[in-house]
């Protein structure tokens, strides 16, 4: 059995992210992210079972990301000052796109809380 090349599987996340970004969440499907990678559409369901999860491992790659800036986004020395940037932060995320992914993410509860957890333990530590 061949080992899933982790590069591809960044790759295709990256045409999603675009896709989604150019002409909107609902345009993200198997068969666009397979054309904008140049790929046979059987390939990207190697990497992901359906739409579902592709959004769902959009959103986790997102807040991973976010969380890496947060770190740079608070400069205030006052815990107060913290909260209310931290605040500002998550605030403008959500109103720019990760509500939007967020609401896209109706039919994974399941494998969606899983990943929501871990993500809540790496933001405790």
């Amino acid at each position: 059995m061949r080992k899933k090349d982790d590069t591809l599987r960044d790759t295709l996340l990256d045409c999603a992210r675009c896709v989604a970004d150019a002409e909107g969440i609902e345009a993200v499907n198997i068969r666009s992210i397979a054309r904008k990678a140049g790929i046979a559409t059987g390939t990207v369901y190697n990497y992901f079972a359906n739409k579902d999860e592709i959004l769902l491992a959009l959103t986790e790659a997102y807040w991973k990301q976010a969380l890496v800036e947060l770190g740079d986004a608070i400069t205030s020395d006052s815990f107060c000052g913290q909260l209310e940037e931290i605040f500002a932060f998550l605030r403008d995320r959500i109103d720019r796109s990760a509500g939007r992914l967020m609401g896209s993410l109706v039919n994974v509860e399941a494998a969606g809380l899983g990943r929501m957890e871990s993500m809540q333990a790496a933001l405790e530590q």
